[in-house]
């Protein structure tokens, strides 16, 4: 449900975690969509994606790569499923966060949306 927390504050809880201001327009983080059913996509990763989507029940096969390109977590990425861009994009950028605070838990602490 994109209206239960934490997806209404994706981009908050992203910006706070990468220390980047901008939230979706940010020029420091990448956004590609793709579809499980792409053959431009490492297969390993399109496995596991699909596992995921067909854990959900709802198949939607398609999803939104969040990637770093600047700052301290340049190089890092997160991937979101989801039926729209806007739910895609949100569920990326939880990961994303999400990705963040599970390798550096000492950023929980100056994370104000958590």
């Amino acid at each position: 449900d994109e209206t239960a927390a934490p997806f209404p504050e994706a981009a908050c809880l992203m910006q706070d975690a990468l220390q980047v201001q901008g939230g979706w327009k940010s020029d420091d983080v990448e956004w590609t969509e793709g579809s499980l059913d792409s053959k431009d996509w490492p297969l390993d990763m399109l496995s596991a994606l699909s596992a995921i989507d067909a854990a959900t029940g709802n198949q939607w096969r398609l999803f939104t790569r969040a990637f770093v390109k600047r700052g301290s977590f340049a190089g890092m990425q997160a991937f979101g499923l989801g039926s729209n861009q806007r739910k895609m994009q949100r569920s990326s950028g939880v990961a994303l966060a999400l990705t963040v605070l599970l390798q550096h838990p000492e950023r929980v602490a100056s994370t104000p949306t958590l």
